[in-house]
Formats: C-alpha cells, sequence, structure tokens
C-alpha cells in the first residue's frame, strides 16, 4: 500500500502542533518519506502493525525512526534467517521500544530477551488498554465483538476453541513488579521505563518524569504491593 501524505497533512493540521508520536508499517510506499518529514517536524516515529522485513526498515532507520509501538506484537516475528520488525526492534540500539508486560501478550522469555539485549534506557512499559479495562469480571462488548473480562486479561468470547486476546487490562504499575518477577531486575531500575523513559520519548524530560525541584508534581504513592493510596497532579491530591 501507499501511504496517503493527504491523509498525513490532514492530521498534523488537525493536531496544531501537540502531535507527539506518529505510528505506521514501514512496508508501505512513502514510508521512509513520512520518516524524514516528521523528523523534520519533532515527531517522533514509530513502527506498527508491521509485516516488514529488515530491509523494508532500513530505509526508515536512516531517516530518524525513532521507536517500536508495541514490540513483538502485531508484527514480523524474527527467525534464524530473517530479523524482521520485531528483530530490528530488539536489536538495534537506537530504537526506543514500547513493551506490553501483562505476561500474556509477550512471553516472559521474549522480554528476558529484550532486557538483555536493548539498553533499558530504551524501553517503555505501555498498558495497552482497551475501553473494558477495569471492570469487573464478567462479559462485554467491543465494536461489536464478544469479549470475557477476566482478572488479568481480556479474550474473545467464542466457542471454537481458538484463544485470542481482546486487548490488555493492564495497570501500569503492575508492569514494574511483573517485570520484576520475569527478570529479577530491581524495581528502582526498572521505574524509569514508566518515568524517566516515556518522558524522555515524548519530549517533556524538562518538566515531567522526575521528582526535582521545577517539575511537575504530578505523583503516584503505592504501597509494597503496588496498590495505590494517593494520587496528586501538580501538587494537588486528587
Amino acid at each position: 500500500e501507499e501511504i496517503d501524505f493527504d491523509f498525513v497533512n490532514k492530521m498534523l493540521t488537525a493536531a496544531g502542533g501537540k502531535l507527539k508520536v506518529m505510528a505506521f508499517a514501514p512496508e508501505n510506499k512513502g514510508s521512509e518519506k513520512l520518516t524524514r518529514i516528521l523528523k523534520e517536524k519533532g515527531i517522533r516515529s514509530s513502527m506498527a502493525h508491521t509485516n516488514a522485513l529488515e530491509s523494508d526498515v532500513e530505509p526508515c532507520l536512516k531517516n530518524g525512526l525513532d521507536g517500536v509501538t508495541h514490540i513483538y506484537n502485531g508484527m514480523r516475528w524474527m527467525n534464524h534467517l530473517e530479523l524482521g520488525a520485531s528483530g530490528v526492534g530488539v536489536f538495534n540500539g537506537n530504537l526506543y521500544a514500547e513493551l506490553i508486560t501483562d505476561g500474556f501478550h509477550v512471553n516472559k522469555e521474549f522480554i528476558k530477551i529484550l532486557f538483555a539485549v536493548k539498553p533499558i534506557d530504551k524501553i517503555l512499559f505501555i498498558s495497552d488498554n482497551v475501553p473494558l479495562s477495569g471492570l469487573p469480571e464478567g462479559k462485554g462488548d467491543m465494536s461489536g465483538v464478544p469479549v470475557k473480562i477476566l482478572p488479568d486479561r481480556l479474550v474473545v468470547d467464542n466457542d471454537n476453541g481458538v484463544y485470542s486476546l481482546a486487548g490488555s487490562c493492564l495497570r501500569l504499575c503492575d508492569s514494574i513488579k511483573n517485570v520484576n518477577a520475569f527478570t529479577g531486575i530491581p524495581y528502582e531500575d526498572l521505574i524509569k521505563c514508566v518515568t524517566q523513559n516515556p518522558a524522555e520519548y515524548l519530549g517533556v524530560s524538562d518538566r515531567k518524569g522526575s521528582i526535582e525541584e521545577g517539575y511537575d508534581a504530578d505523583l503516584n504513592i503505592f504501597d509494597k504491593d503496588f496498590s495505590l493510596i494517593k494520587t496528586f497532579v501538580k501538587g494537588e491530591l486528587v
């Protein structure tokens, strides 16, 4: 397919300079040009939902591709002959990698591989939550798709025996707890994956992502089990 640059320009205009990240599939014609345009405008470019080969990604890398949207998920996997989009995301040390850490979207062994290879400063934990997240256990509907709401995941409710995730209901704070259990990496090292690293990626690290004088006092207070106790937004208890 070919990227519709008229549509891209409409999105950029509608965003009014507030757009931080745009995702696309590098195998689509025009991806190299789009990466260059986004770089010039100070917008992060990310590859997502892609069947790209390494050769498709390389031209975008040369033009400043910044990141990977939920690495491993919805993209070509690596094998012994071809890195694919997933492999490039893992082994390229310059790319930021968003990671869903519920233990269902990505096998814990592949999470270990990512942390073994990629600098921790380039890993971002994301929830990838969908509208049914946080609802009590039971059944729901998402755009006409029947869904089972389980305590730790959402699955398509069907009777054909095929297991399919219907999105995530992961609490972002549990990302830290999960990856600590999967890898043994200490909490104090993992905390940057939900604070400093995302702030750097989004270009707001001058005011967010750290507890420092002059920064926005946006704070979550947790107990030792990562249950939320209090939330402050710009210093105000909410």
